[in-house]
């Protein structure tokens, strides 16, 4: 069926040229990331509920947790439950059209409804469409009551016509500009500082880079890489190393099938191969500090708590492992690249275990196995990420005034490669992508596709078919006109024929002379005539 979506319009002070700054929650056990968003209309308060959303770069549907699917569930205690009827300013849309999605380890099932929704900082966005979630599997893992994926129109369900998302919602309608930020600052790295982490862990920005009021959100330089595609926010990784030294994978793997950056993954994915040969490295450089570390602790899946584990002990010897790096592809430049440096008191990821008798810091490997390349959290965490989805690129910074004084310990830098990065594009990249262009010049990227060649080699072959036939045509000429005997012969037959004394024809006669006769001059009268050619009176 195919559901048409009527928008309307926006209650709201707000015009296209402002920065709207909204906080950004941390998940308690520090997972992930969430914005608080208030939907309905309650029939007595005439007031919304607010609801926790995860805050996803890497979907793009808005969806909530109903008392359909959700009533019982042991993780959404304790948080709201949508309920449509409950609203008076709700209404289904298209009613019994279910959709789909499906992350990696979780899915849910809903439909679509509209209704007025909004923030502080906003105000209220009416007749905003989203999805009341029917049916879930393990996508509620606490911490959160609904999701907002705000990754591009392109990746929205229903497929045959897609839900605006949130940002791009405000962007239709005229509220911000093309471009926002996240700053992630770590939920639970302030026990590095020895500071017990608040509630606020970073911040969106939407509708710019640097905030209308309070201080920068990043120092140094804001670095840019190219956005390679606009469906996730795919970027060009050029190169991943350990301690300095690059792993042995083409960078054409490392983008094999796309590396996306992902706020709505806790860790950082790599391919099989990469994956197996990074913790190779790490394993080595951790059994070398540490040589009782127990082996499973290297899985994903397993929270060590041992002292050394504590992100409270600022002298734990996994402090002081060498760092992982990733770089990009710089901006306009094949032959430069950004290379961002993550610490291990990120990719060894703090966690918090709650219980009945209280709360542990503890933690666990923050890089995990899987098909694609994914920069999560841990990724993200420590850095101010740019995404200006108008002008296709994704910004690097080092993440500053953090709300929960956490202090990132992460660097940005460019530096000289090789060779182009172009070649670093994956087959599924190179038939479609923003970099390349089909003619030389157009963009940072040419390829050589195979009608190129084709294209290519008719070109050189009309070129030298055009050139022999002028040729020929010029030597056919030539024979032609030696050939024909009525053809005006050239001066230099003429010289050879004649020769260059002999007269074709008698001059012509005198204008002083007779017509009928010409009589000899005296030596006085040729003297004369000499002097004056042009007198007759001789």
């Amino acid at each position: 069926m195919n559901m048409r979506v009527v928008l309307a319009g926006l209650v709201v002070v707000a015009t296209a040229t402002t920065v709207i700054q909204e906080p950004l929650y941390g998940i308690a056990s520090g997972v992930s990331y969430t914005i608080h968003l208030d939907v309905g209309t309650a029939p007595t308060t005439r007031s919304p509920t607010t609801y926790q959303l995860l805050l996803d770069t890497g979907s793009s549907n808005t969806a909530l947790a109903t008392t359909t699917c959700c009533r019982n569930s042991v993780d959404l205690a304790n948080m709201a439950l949508f309920n449509c009827a409950a609203s008076t300013t709700c209404h289904a849309i298209a009613p019994g059209a279910n959709i789909s999605v499906t992350y990696v380890s979780s899915s849910w099932t809903g439909h679509i409804v509209q209704d007025s929704v909004s923030t502080a900082a906003l105000g209220t966005i009416s007749q905003y469409p989203f999805v009341v979630i029917d049916a879930q599997t393990q996508f509620f893992r606490g911490g959160f009551s609904g999701i907002m994926g705000i990754a591009f129109d392109a990746l929205a369900q229903p497929s045959n016509n897609p839900l605006p998302t949130f940002f791009q919602t405000l962007v239709n309608r005229n509220v911000v500009d093309n471009v926002f930020g996240l700053l992630l600052c770590g939920i639970l790295q302030p026990f590095a500082q020895g500071i017990v982490p608040g509630a606020v862990a970073g911040a969106l920005i939407l509708g710019g880079v640097t905030p209308t009021v309070g201080p920068a959100l990043y120092r140094g330089a804001m670095l840019y890489t190219p956005l390679i595609q606009a469906k996730w926010y795919v970027v060009l990784i050029t190169d991943v190393a350990f301690n300095g030294t690059s792993l042995n994978s083409d960078c054409i793997d490392l983008n094999t099938p796309r590396s996306i950056v992902d706020s709505g993954t806790t860790n950082i994915v790599l391919p099989s191969a990469i994956y197996v040969e990074l913790m190779a490295a790490i394993k080595a450089a951790t059994l070398q500090a540490i040589p009782t570390f127990a082996a499973t602790y290297f899985s994903d899946s397993s929270i060590c708590c041992e002292s050394y584990c504590n992100p409270t002990n600022p002298k734990s010897p996994l402090l002081r492992l060498p760092p992982i790096s990733f770089s990009f592809a710089l901006e306009n430049d094949a032959k430069q690249q950004i290379t961002i440096q993550i610490p291990p008191t990120y990719y060894w990821r703090p966690v918090a275990i709650h219980s009945a008798i209280g709360t542990s810091t503890c933690r666990v490997m923050g890089i995990s196995e899987g098909t694609n390349m994914i920069l999560g959290n841990v990724f993200m965490d420590g850095l101010y990420v740019v995404h200006d989805r108008d002008a296709n690129r994704v910004g690097f910074g080092v993440a500053d005034n953090c709300p929960n004084q956490a202090v990132s310990s992460k660097t940005v830098s460019t530096s000289a490669i090789d060779s182009s990065w172009c070649k670093c594009l994956s087959s599924t990249e190179v038939s479609s992508n923003l970099v390349t262009s089909y003619l030389p010049g157009q963009k940072t990227c040419f390829v050589w596709y195979w009608w190129t060649y084709v294209i290519l080699v008719a070109l050189v072959i009309i070129a030298l078919s055009g050139a022999f036939l002028i040729y020929t045509w010029i030597v056919k000429r030539r024979k032609d006109q030696r050939r024909d005997p009525n053809a005006i012969p050239t001066l230099q037959e003429q010289l050879l024929v004649e020769g260059p004394m002999t007269p074709k024809e008698p001059p012509p006669p005198s204008e002083c002379s007779s017509h009928d006769e010409f009589r000899a001059a005296s030596p006085a009268e040729s003297t004369r005539f000499a002097r004056h050619p042009g007198d007759c009176n001789l």
